[in-house]
């Protein structure tokens, strides 16, 4: 296999998510098309939209396009990193589940997003939900920094870009019934049914409406305990909160606290912390992270196969390497992907027929043609000096 040069993949890349988002904008503007037959959703309907838009009323007076200052304020809606991790708080604190889908462009999911997602009042009547957020936009080039902190996503705050990017593609398998609609916003109770799908509505109280009504007649939630726990405790929370308060105290903390967040993430399995073992695999202490590698090796979730893939770059010992393979091809059984990460690195490991490293490597001790790399700057010098010397310029 070739290696692909870093501009070459970034080419791809770029390629590969324009290609996307053409993808999702032909299915939007189908169902747009669609939708001025069709009218609203049933439920949008049902939370009062009218049936199209109010006579002298333009798109930019009902949903106006947010500034740069709306833009500037942060977004104020919590949205969970995964589904997974929002239907484990739901079932913790019995909260119903808010999926909202965002398109970029689209002039009430811009309003949406810049505006209504970033007001007090909006994040008020989003309190009584495990929210979270599917977009295949991506707004920033990276989800980590080089130190392995989160780069969050401009436009919805709480969630790294490949976060909501990866949620949109479970929310259309699951709950979107074939249909890339934005702004859409679906009520998922605890046992996965829909109590509400909105979309298509022709004005912005429909929504409110029904983030009101799908609160109402509900028994209190159950608190979740944050304060009365100790740090190392919370290493067993799903929720973004939690998550969110490990990773900031171990860029606070001293070498104590971090190893003692790290051993926390052995002990209690009922949740990956990918992200705070993020942080110490790339940070500067050696032990830190080698410790962190061998709770990698442990994890459960699809967040880790990212990481595996990650680590597996750089020099490893034998021992560890092997492990973090072993995780893979568990992670295998769950998640295809990580069967390509495995069958790669099976083959960077194995033999060739066609290539013969062994010779290479007994020419190159003989003082043969091959040489190690370290060489190459003294034989170009040597042939630069001797212009007529044709081997040594080959």
């Amino acid at each position: 296999m070739n290696a692909q040069a870093p501009a070459e993949r970034a080419t791809w890349t770029r390629r590969a998510h324009a290609r996307l988002r053409a993808a999702w904008l032909a299915s939007a503007l189908a169902s747009a098309s669609f939708a001025q037959g069709a009218g609203p959703s049933d439920d949008a309907l049902k939370m009062g939209s009218p049936p199209s838009l109010p006579p002298g009323v333009a798109r930019e007076e009902m949903w106006p396009a947010p500034t740069a200052e709306d833009w500037s304020r942060p977004c104020l809606v919590q949205w969970q990193r995964t589904l997974d991790d929002a239907l484990r708080v739901a079932r913790e604190t019995e909260k119903p589940i808010l999926a909202c889908v965002n398109m970029d462009g689209e002039i009430a999911s811009e309003h949406f997003a810049g505006i209504r997602y970033r007001q007090a009042e909006t994040a008020a009547l989003l309190e009584p939900y495990v929210c979270v957020m599917g977009s295949v936009y991506r707004h920033a080039p990276r989800d980590h920094d080089p130190e392995g902190q989160r780069v969050l996503c401009p436009r919805f705050g709480s969630v790294t870009c490949g976060e909501h990017i990866a949620l949109e593609s479970v929310l259309y398998e699951r709950f979107l019934d074939g249909k890339r609609i934005a702004p859409r916003h679906i009520l998922i109770e605890l046992d996965g049914t829909k109590t509400y799908d909105v979309y298509y509505s022709w004005d912005t109280q429909t929504v409110f409406t029904a983030y009101r009504k799908g609160a109402e007649n509900r028994p209190p939630p159950k608190p979740r305990p944050r304060g009365d726990l100790p740090i190392t405790e919370r290493v067993a929370s799903p929720d973004l909160v939690d998550r969110t308060e490990l990773e900031s105290t171990y860029r606070r903390g001293n070498r104590e606290v971090r190893r003692a967040l790290l051993e926390a993430t052995l002990t209690h399995r009922e949740v990956d912390q990918v992200d705070l073992l993020r942080l110490a695999i790339f940070g500067l202490d050696v032990d830190l992270a080698r410790l962190a590698r061998r709770a990698l090796a442990q994890c459960d979730s699809e967040a880790a196969i990212d990481l595996i893939a990650e680590v597996l770059k750089v020099p490893l010992e034998a021992s560890e390497r092997a492990d973090l393979l072993a995780a893979a091809a568990r992670l295998a059984d769950r998640y295809p992907r990580a069967r390509t990460l495995v069958a790669l690195h099976q083959g960077l490991g194995g033999s060739s027929r066609w290539i013969d490293v062994t010779g290479w490597e007994s020419r190159a001790s003989a003082g043969g043609t091959y040489g190690p790399a370290e060489s190459l700057e003294d034989r170009a010098a040597s042939a630069e000096a001797s212009p007529a010397d044709g081997p040594a310029l080959l």
